[in-house]
């Protein structure tokens, strides 16, 4: 572990902050001449999955942590447990409910993700920034009067999304992780 400054931040930098560990995902600086600079930080907490905006002065130092990074292929679910198979040992490592956290609704079996570890110690799953999801349940498609129009949708996996009228039950879309939403038909489905 070593302590930076905000003037060291980058994309994917993992920094801890009251003992809760935290992926930085944007920024961006403010500040003049005149007035004091401070670096606006956009962080994706690794426990929960929860976003959060931070602004740092320019001399507040934190803590970065050195991740490690494994290659996990999610192979089932058994009970409450998730099974992955390491892409390089093919040992079997069992995640909990609770190391999985909301992320769960978008693992696919036999997909591979990448895992972050602190100290040998597991710490997430990183997502990508969209995956294909089949809808399992929504209503009949319908011509809307407006584009704008969206109905539910129960995804694979028990994600619910807001889509377009024209959607069909069993089409494959699109959902952005990161603030799940609909982005558009799978071109593959």
């Amino acid at each position: 572990m070593q302590r930076v400054m905000p003037s060291s931040f980058r994309k994917g930098l993992v920094i801890v902050l009251d003992a809760a560990t935290f992926m930085i995902e944007d920024f961006h600086h403010t500040g003049t001449a005149k007035t004091r600079h401070k670096m606006h930080v956009r962080m994706r907490n690794l426990h929960n999955d929860r976003i959060i905006e931070r602004s740092f002065s320019e001399n507040e130092e934190v803590t970065a942590v050195d991740v490690g990074h494994k290659t996990l292929q999610f192979s089932f679910r058994q009970g409450s447990d998730y099974v992955f198979m390491d892409a390089v040992s093919f040992d079997e490592i069992n995640l909990t409910v609770e190391q999985i956290g909301e992320r769960h609704v978008f693992l696919r079996e036999n997909e591979e993700y990448k895992a972050l570890y602190v100290d040998g110690k597991f710490l997430s799953i990183q997502l990508p920034d969209h995956v294909a999801l089949k809808v399992e349940q929504t209503a009949p498609p319908q011509r809307a009067s407006q584009q704008s129009a969206l109905k539910p949708a129960t995804m694979e996996g028990g994600l619910e999304v807001l889509v377009p009228m024209f959607i069909t039950q069993g089409e494959v879309i699109k959902v952005d992780t990161r603030d799940r939403k609909y982005l558009g038909k799978d071109a593959k489905g």
